[in-house]
């Protein structure tokens, strides 16, 4: 099965994070072992919607993995975040967006936006 990903490069200004505001997009990412420093070979894919049981306790995670080199459970959750304002429905089919940041008393914008999609291994 052929991936593709979509790279995306722009310039930010006071925007600290762009990301999808839809509970089922689905992440595809290679990580790290937080043990033994051993990165995955294979894409692992996650979603803020779906929830897996931890095995040692009662809590749900979005993301359970064991390392193949070290045996370590390594676990991700997507949580919001709270700094600053949410800027949703944010509309880049113009290549740049600009608005203000009442709570921190700055203009934000995103500016010299370029994306392309391509092959991964």
């Amino acid at each position: 099965m052929v991936k593709i990903a979509l790279q995306i490069k722009a310039t930010l200004e006071c925007v600290e994070k762009l990301y999808t505001n839809h509970a089922y997009y689905q992440w595809f990412l290679k990580l790290k072992c937080g043990s033994c420093g051993e990165v995955s070979e294979k894409f692992h894919d996650l979603t803020e919607a779906e929830k897996v049981p931890q095995k040692h306790n009662r809590s749900e995670t979005n993301l359970l993995i064991k390392c193949k080199l070290c045996s370590r459970e390594n676990s991700m959750d997507i949580i919001e975040g709270s700094n600053g304002k949410k800027f949703e429905d944010v509309d880049l089919s113009e290549k740049e967006w600009v608005d203000y940041d009442e709570k921190n008393q700055n203009s934000v914008g995103i500016y010299e936006l370029e994306w392309q999609f391509v092959k991964v291994k």
